[in-house]
């Protein structure tokens, strides 16, 4: 009896490691298209009314026009504007991607969202998760991204 006892746990621990890998690389996987920008924690898994039109093969640049859904359009239409500033990227924070170039952002996302979390990747890089508007939120290398002050439109 106390053999398949021990065979039992022994099994059920084998087939829990084995289990946990397969857990465990599909996370590390969509963890890292999600720091790359390809997978948002906004965008839906299928085609959907409403998805953000991603372009992957059109570099996104910050001369593009920001749409007003998104949070530099909306900071735009209402009279203010963004400088840098120093000091350290914080939850909370109105940051600026500084990556020209970034490819798979959706057309209009701007340059200039807000720092919804940060954590510490698997290779100590540290990610925040910023916010453009739009439904879109990419986890980007804080190395990528600037902290900016949202001030009033010089008149």
């Amino acid at each position: 009896m106390k053999i398949n006892i021990i065979l039992a746990l022994f099994v059920g621990l084998v087939v829990g490691l084995v289990m946990g890998v397969v857990v465990g690389g599909v996370a590390a996987w969509m963890l890292a298209a999600h720091i790359n920008g390809k997978v948002s924690t906004q965008q839906p898994l299928t085609g959907g009314v409403g998805q953000v039109d991603l372009a992957p093969n059109t570099p996104w640049t910050s001369s593009e026009v920001a749409a007003a859904d998104s949070v530099e359009g909306q900071l735009r239409a209402q009279g203010k504007r963004w400088v840098q500033t120093t000091g350290e990227i914080t939850v909370g924070a109105y940051v600026q991607d500084t990556l020209e170039g970034r490819l798979g952002q959706p057309k209009g996302r701007g340059a200039v969202g807000k720092v919804v979390s940060i954590s510490t990747g698997n290779d100590d890089v540290q990610v925040a998760m910023v916010d453009f508007g739009r439904g879109y939120s990419p986890g980007i290398s804080l190395s990528e991204l600037i902290p900016v002050s949202v001030v009033p439109e010089d008149r």
